[in-house]
């Protein structure tokens, strides 16, 4: 067993003080030497623990990286929500116009045909060969 993990073994078979003198009872737990199936068992354990930890960090920071993602993939569908409706105001504005022209056109037209019925009963012209 590595130098390490035997101060963690001993770290975590260490009894705490608590008031209580140091060279009490408990003080024989630190010198008991542990069985080599349970030192590997703490070694494990203590790998494991550190697995978990380093696993929740590389999960906080893909979670992070997917918001940022997330907020980036908003922005840009704003963006172009708000691209879509300048363009469909523009279009209305556009199809309000060409009404107003159509408008316009058809009394013109009207106006003219008007003006070409008086004329035509006022004036005889000779007929024009097509």
């Amino acid at each position: 067993m590595s130098m390490d993990a035997q101060d963690n073994v001993q770290e975590l078979t260490r009894p705490k003080s608590n008031g209580r003198n140091a060279n009490s009872g408990f003080a024989t737990v630190e010198k008991m030497p542990l069985p080599a199936n349970r030192i590997a068992a703490v070694e494990h354990g203590l790998t494991q623990f550190q697995h978990a930890l380093d696993e929740r960090d590389r999960l906080a920071d893909e979670v992070r990286r997917a918001e940022e993602r997330n907020h980036l993939a908003l922005a840009e569908v704003e963006m172009r929500d708000r691209t879509i409706t300048d363009l469909r105001r523009r279009i209305s504005e556009l199809e309000a116009d060409r009404d107003r022209k159509v408008a316009d056109f058809a009394v013109m037209e009207t106006l003219f045909v008007s003006i070409r019925a008086q004329l035509d009963s006022f004036v005889r012209l000779p007929p024009q060969d097509k």
